[in-house]
């Protein structure tokens, strides 16, 4: 008999289906909303109540979250980088998510996990903490802007009795993933990798992600914002040992900055003429470029968060991929 009852939202999503994974196992009952027309290929094999659901109709939320249920995890967002994407994301980052928080409200949910990214605190910090103040309104990256907003409307609804946590992570790598650093091994399987980005970040496993979520409905504080450090890497490194994993030829050449701007600045011309999203823009560039040291522990103090080994999190991804056939 299954225990606990609760809605995800995005379940088909990368992140999604990995927070699902670890409430199937955790013997969760899980009411799976996701965008209409959407690929459901990977989620279909998990035992969840599947509910198409336009996040930015607020009476199809509402009617899609049962009366008091136990958790809401609303993992749903555009994330796109490029300019062409900003209405939509406008749409479903922020209405989208005040459409959820009012559900929940109306709906007297009795836990809500929203999850939201680093890049909240703006860019150009050192380092981060919870304590940091957020400057994430205040920037010209779209996506960046609209997520701050989305946080924003989480804290009013928590101010009008919500119970509710943000979680803030970093970079995620792991299975499920078919477009960002899945998409770096179909890259150095095709030997299209010419040069590595002269930039580092943080990382850490969509599975110690979505455990933390789990620990979160009980554990997360009322209103607050936990940071989720990861392992700091250059992609140098992180190309490597996918190289390595592939069995391929790592690229040797690492691109000055000026010149990988050039490119991606080049890429974005040409996306703008023929209508396809380019693999990197100038928005992603700034991103990438953006390596604060996240200084807190108090995700792992009270979430149970655990950091995972750079190459644990390549080895999961790949192995996931491999088993699939998206390296063939």
């Amino acid at each position: 008999m299954l225990d606990r009852h609760c809605v995800v939202t995005g379940a088909n999503g990368f992140l999604g289906i990995n927070l699902v994974e670890q409430l199937i196992k955790a013997r969760w009952r899980v009411i799976a909303l996701c965008q209409p027309g959407t690929d459901l290929q990977y989620l279909r094999p998990f035992p969840v109540d599947l509910a198409e659901c336009d996040i930015r109709d607020g009476a199809s939320v509402a009617s899609a979250i049962p009366q008091k249920v136990e958790a809401v995890f609303h993992t749903a967002a555009v994330t796109s980088l490029w300019s062409r994407r900003r209405a939509i994301q406008r749409e479903v980052n922020v209405a989208g998510t005040r459409n959820i928080v009012h559900a929940c409200l109306q709906r007297e949910v009795r836990k809500l996990i929203h999850t939201s990214t680093w890049n909240t605190y703006g860019l150009g910090h050192a380092a981060i903490s919870e304590a940091t103040h957020q400057t994430g309104g205040l920037s010209a990256i779209n996506y960046v802007q609209t997520k701050y907003l989305a946080e924003e409307e989480v804290r009013r609804a928590v101010e009008q009795g919500l119970d509710a946590t943000i979680i803030n992570p970093c970079h995620i790598m792991g299975r499920y993933d078919t477009h960002n650093w899945g998409r770096m091994f179909k890259l150095v399987a095709q030997g299209r990798l010419p040069a590595i980005p002269p930039v580092r970040g943080a990382f850490c496993h969509a599975e110690a992600v979505a455990l933390a979520q789990l620990v979160a409905v009980h554990c997360g504080r009322r209103g607050e914002n936990y940071l989720l450090p990861g392992v700091e890497a250059s992609f140098a490194e992180v190309i490597t040992i996918i190289a390595e994993l592939m069995k391929r030829p790592a690229p040797r050449w690492q691109i000055p900055v000026s010149v990988f701007r050039a490119i991606v600045n080049l890429k974005a011309a040409l996306a703008s003429l023929t209508g396809k999203e380019p693999d990197l823009t100038p928005d992603a560039v700034a991103l990438m470029l953006n390596e604060p040291r996240i200084e807190t522990e108090k995700a792992e103090r009270e979430l149970a968060y655990r950091r995972v080994p750079l190459r644990a999190m390549l080895e999961d991804t790949y192995r996931w991929l491999a088993d699939v056939g998206l390296l063939a």
